[in-house]
């Protein structure tokens, strides 16, 4: 009698090698998914791996047919001529399966490309200042506030000029306006305490019929003694751009009466003639960090953008505007991938009409790293900015991440340091360091920062919502309780649970839950983000791994900068860290998110 197909199909043991290759198949593509992740491999990886996965059944299945394995050895079934099998060699077998080995990985490493090259580390420059000094805005004495423009312009180029001389620790003129303008005003010693500096430069606009004139005095801050004071003048009736004649005839007195940098060597092109009036506008409104702040920071920079289509400084800007306004969660009509493919764009294009300057590269860095980009793509980035602009606190700041990434948090917490030393009036730069302290488990540090973010800027969200994490994690949650904590319920309703008062904190949730998935979460400042990421704290916090993954999910679908990733990393997460499940789709999201951002791009510029 003919044995039926399913027989002989089970007599070969073609199922079970059916069965064992789908459960062996299973299991690889579900290490690979970490692996890939872990690895910054690109996800064509995990497309590769499913495609060879997918090709080996038939082949496995159709061995499994052919061949039947024995004490003996391997042997075919039959022979030719129907007579009885004779043993073969277990080599042909071998061969056949390292033959498909190899090709596998030939066609992988083809697919990828050359993953072998030596990984390159980030290393923080040594940075030895010769002189340290605040510009401060200079006072419109014209009576014609059409003038503000180019007052803020020679500041804006003194600073950048200064910066060029590489040695010199210059001030960000947005920490020099914010404490110069304080009032009650500080004294010249108060200055120079609160912006570390050794000298102040201030001084007055002037105008007449026979053009502009420029008092500038130059004095060291401890005692408030003038070290030189000198007069400017230029024709603005001729002169192609007073800003810069001023600005660099001030440079050049300053270097010749600076002993330390009578030898230094100016750099040249890094700070254009008309690099004023809306970029200075537009750097004063990022500087902020409120929504109104980035809102007009897009406007200025989008409108130099226009002015001057070649102008590197404004699309750099632009990139930071929108990169900023995603990672305080603020709304600007756009979706959180659209603007973060802005982000790139805007610095692609920076880069691409001036590799010469460090803007370009900061702002890609800074959307680089939050839309967790590998390594090798922001290290170059951050190599090079810091080479062009060491004294930049944007650059030390946003390079911090890198060095945490690459397992070196002494540095990190050094360019941090370096960044507020240089941006003393930034809140931003205070952020930067209660983050990676709340990321290390610092949770002292991570609140004495954030605290002092709120002092600098009251008005901001972000460094409460960093205060209250950190509370938290220093089982100091009835502190936690007196916050107020705006658009943050998911916080608050951890800080409810933590205090014991769960049926609150359960009830706080699933109103804000319900509100969320019936787009009932009215917001015209803060995008929805903000509580996809929120609940996935709370969740993460009392250990529910299923509710922590939906929000973590949730959270990386509407923005790259779903979750923010020293949040993720941080204590707040240790209980569900070790979840598998919650392991292996994070990761999935998470080495997603760069080549979303990059596809998205493309389409853009």
């Amino acid at each position: 009698m003919k044995p039926s197909l399913f027989g002989e199909l089970k007599r070969r043991k073609v199922i079970r090698v059916a069965v064992a290759y789908a459960v062996v198949a299973l299991a690889v593509m579900e290490a690979a998914d970490l692996i890939v992740a872990a690895l910054y491999l690109p996800e064509r990886a995990n497309q590769l791996i499913v495609v060879l996965a997918v090709l080996g059944f038939p082949i496995s299945v159709a061995l499994a047919w052919a061949f039947e394995i024995t004490p003996e050895g391997v042997r075919r079934e039959r022979e030719p001529d129907g007579s009885p099998a004779r043993p073969r060699r277990p080599g042909a077998f071998r061969r056949i399966a390292t033959g498909f080995a190899v090709t596998s990985l030939l066609a992988l490493a083809l697919w990828l490309g050359p993953l072998s090259r030596p990984r390159e580390v980030l290393t923080l420059p040594t940075v030895v200042f010769l002189d340290s000094v605040a510009v401060l805005p200079l006072e419109n004495r014209t009576g014609d506030s059409s003038y503000d423009y180019l007052s803020s312009g020679i500041m804006e180029r003194m600073v950048g000029r200064l910066m060029d001389l590489g040695q010199v620790k210059v001030t960000d003129p947005f920490s020099s306006r914010r404490y110069a303008e304080q009032k009650p005003a500080l004294s010249p010693r108060q200055l120079a305490d609160s912006l570390h500096v050794e000298k102040l430069v201030y001084g007055s606009l002037y105008s007449d019929t026979t053009g502009l004139r420029v008092e500038i005095i130059t004095s060291l801050g401890e005692t408030a003694t003038a070290l030189w004071d000198a007069t400017y003048e230029t024709d603005s009736s001729t002169g192609p751009d007073p800003a810069a004649a001023i600005a660099d005839s001030f440079i050049s007195d300053y270097t010749n009466r600076t002993p330390a940098l009578r030898q230094s060597t100016l750099l040249p092109g890094r700070v254009r003639a008309d690099d004023y009036g809306l970029l200075g506008e537009g750097r004063e409104a990022l500087g902020r960090r409120t929504a109104e702040g980035l809102a007009a920071a897009r406007r200025a920079f989008a409108a130099a953008a226009e002015t001057d289509s070649m102008n590197a400084r404004a699309f750099a800007g632009l990139s930071s505007a929108h990169s900023l306004s995603l990672a305080y969660r603020y709304e600007t009509g756009n979706r959180g991938y659209r603007d973060a493919a802005l982000a790139l764009a805007y610095a692609n294009r920076a880069i691409e009409l001036d590799p010469d300057i460090a803007d370009g590269f900061s702002a890609r860095i800074y959307i680089a790293t939050r839309s967790s980009a590998p390594p090798e793509v922001v290290i170059p980035d951050c190599q090079r900015a810091l080479e062009i602009a060491p004294s930049s606190a944007a650059i030390n700041s946003w390079c911090a991440r890198v060095f945490n990434q690459q397992g070196d948090p002494g540095a990190a917490f050094e360019s941090m340091r370096r960044s507020i030393s240089l941006d003393p009036g930034n809140a931003g730069r205070r952020l930067a360091l209660a983050y990676s302290a709340l990321q290390e488990g610092e949770a002292i540090l991570a609140i004495e920062q954030a605290r002092e973010a709120r002092r600098i800027q009251p008005e901001l969200m972000l460094p409460r919502s960093i205060e209250a994490r950190a509370l938290l994690l220093a089982d100091r949650a009835d502190e936690c309780m007196e916050l107020d904590l705006g658009p943050h319920d998911g916080i608050r309703a951890a800080c409810l649970h933590e205090v014991g008062r769960v049926d609150e904190a359960r009830a706080l949730v699933d109103s804000l839950s319900a509100a969320f998935y019936a787009d009932a979460l009215t917001d015209t400042v803060f995008t929805p983000v903000i509580r996809a990421e929120d609940l996935a704290v709370y969740y993460a916090w009392i250990g529910d791994a299923d509710g922590a993954i939906e929000w973590t999910v949730e959270a990386y679908r509407m923005s790259p900068l779903g979750v923010e990733m020293r949040v993720l990393e941080s204590p707040l997460f240790s209980r569900v860290r070790n979840d598998e499940r919650f392991r292996r789709e994070v990761s999935r999201e998470r080495s997603r998110l760069w080549e979303k951002v990059e596809n998205a791009s493309r389409q853009i510029m």
